[in-house]
Formats: structure tokens, sequence, C-alpha cells
């Protein structure tokens, strides 16, 4: 029997693209201390993540950039364009503000798509919660031949509003004021398959942590991620299950930011 490289091809928290048809635009905000984000040209963020499950690894770097450039997107909502920038090279992110409420093309994990998520609200009040649906491609790569699809692992994510206040302590030797804290919670989780008559999916959900901390102006400063969740893919007329594992555990910093 040929060897079986299985990957799950999922990452945490980084944004996917996408468009749609325009309608009527949503005035970009300036920065101000009331806002948790700034959409104004030239703004630079810089974060590392950290893989708190290798001891002694070094940490990943990207960039946030902001260009003032704006584009509709799924909901019609005036979205702004973010470089994003690793060492794989220069992909796009999208940040809109309605009303208070932030959102995000993509948000929990990678995978989810053009989805649109809201990840905060800068007026709602300590235990204010709202859920997100989140949809997770379940792939297997087999060597020279491609990628097969099993389906898709469905997440219900709670996120609430944990702590709000005016001090912060200090992170990363920055110092920043007016932050809010949120905790995201899988609160249920079920499957797809892509063929029920041969592919019967089942996923365990060991152990999850999230939460991520906003400031004014700056949007996210720190984020943790812990989620160790299985997936276990049977074949049929295959004695040999596939599974399919998220295992990871990590914590993204602000190292320094150049706002405009």
């Amino acid at each position: 029997m040929k060897k079986i490289y299985s990957a799950l091809i999922i990452t945490i928290l980084i944004i996917a693209a996408s468009s749609c048809k325009k309608s009527d635009p949503v005035i970009t905000p300036s920065p101000t201390i009331d806002n948790f984000m700034t959409y104004n040209a030239g703004s630079v963020w810089h974060y590392k993540i950290t893989d708190n499950n290798t001891l002694g690894s070094i940490p990943d770097t990207f960039s946030l950039t902001a260009t003032g450039k704006d584009t509709t997107a799924v909901s019609g909502k005036v979205y702004t364009i973010f470089n994003h920038t690793d060492t794989a090279g220069t992909t796009y992110n999208y940040f809109n503000l309605t009303d208070h409420n932030y959102y995000q093309i993509g948000g929990f994990v990678s995978g989810s798509g053009t989805k649109e998520s809201l990840y905060l609200n800068d007026t709602a009040a300590i235990g204010y919660s709202w859920n997100d649906q989140v949809s997770i491609p379940l792939r297997q790569k087999v060597q020279g031949q491609g990628v097969t699809n099993f389906g898709t692992l469905i997440l219900t994510v709670k996120n609430t509003i944990q702590e709000k206040g005016s001090n912060l302590n200090t992170i990363n030797g920055n110092h920043y004021s007016n932050f809010i804290k949120v905790k995201s919670e899988i609160i249920s989780f079920t499957t797809n398959s892509s063929d029920p008559a041969n592919y019967t999916l089942n996923a365990t959900l060991n152990n999850q942590s999230f939460s991520s901390i906003y400031a004014s102006k700056y949007g996210l400063i720190e984020k943790n991620a812990l989620l160790n969740l299985a997936t276990r893919i049977n074949i049929t007329g295959n004695n040999t299950p596939v599974n399919l594992r998220i295992n990871t555990n990590t914590t993204t910093i602000l190292n320094k930011a150049d706002l405009k």
C-alpha cells in the first residue's frame, strides 16, 4: 500500500479575501482614542507568533500595512485593504468598522474562505456575547495524487466580552490603555461528509482556550490560541482510517506599531 501523508490544511487567525456587489459606502473612520483599529494609509503593525508546543522554537513574524484603499466585500460593506506580509510573501487582509462593530474577512481560522466575521464591539458591556460559525475543509494530501476533500468540520464559536479597562499592564514592553479582552469558545461542532457513502467523519474536541486583547488605535495586541481537535475519517473498503488533527498552541503579540 502506498504511504499516505495526511495533513489538515488549517492555521489559526489568518484572514482570507473576498469581493461582492457594491452597495452604499460605509465611511472609514479616522483613528481616535475610541476606535480599536487604525485605517490610515501607511500605518504598520509588526507581530510575532510563538509556537508554545515547541520549546525553544523561533517565533514566526508578520506585518500588517494599511493601504488606505477600500473594497466592497461579502455583505456590501466597504472594507479597508491591509497588506499581510510574512516569509511566504504578501497577501491581503480586510477590516471594517460599522456602528461600533468591527468586522474582518475570515477570522477564527483560515480555511473559512470569504466569510465575514464580527470580532469586536467597543461599546458592549462585560458579559455580552455573540456566536459565529466557521467551516473548515478536511483534506488529505496523498503523495503524487494531489488532495482529497473528505468534507468539512463546522464549528460554532461563542465570543464573550470578558474584560474592559482604561489601564492595561505592559505587554512585550509596550503600555496600552482603553483595552477590551474577548474570550472565544467552541460550543458545538459537527462534520459534513463530501461523500457519505464512502466517507464517515467523526470529530473529538480534546482541549481549547482562546483569548484576544484589543487596544484603542492599535487593534489586536495579544492573542492566545490553544486547540486540540481530532477528526477520524473512515473510508469504505479501507480498514485504515485517516486521522486529521488540529494541535496548536500559539501566542501572537504585537511587537511594535507605527500608526499614522
